[in-house]
């Protein structure tokens, strides 16, 4: 059992352990790292989705699409970012 207060959800690329393809994510903790594998795809984005959703972890590449550089500044770089669209579920 994990309490996630405070992690940082990493997806890998898919590894191959054993001449088996798997497909893995990290967890990384104030104080730990972990990484998890899965023998298939659909485990994997389903873990990925539900860890996600339990957490309430946003990416700003899942509500931007990020396009040309606007400018710069002394400690950044600004760019323009359109809201992705998104339908509502019901």
């Amino acid at each position: 059992m994990h309490n996630l207060n405070g992690f940082f959800l990493k997806t890998e690329r898919p590894q191959e352990i054993k001449g088996r393809k798997m497909w893995c994510f990290s967890i990384a903790f104030p104080s730990k790292n972990r990484i998890y594998y899965c023998d298939n795809e659909t485990d994997y984005n389903n873990w990925v989705k539900v860890l996600k959703k339990a957490t309430g972890y946003t990416n700003l590449l899942d509500i931007y699409d990020i396009k040309q550089k606007l400018g710069k500044g002394k400690f950044g770089l600004v760019k323009l970012g359109k809201k992705i669209k998104r339908q509502n579920k019901k």
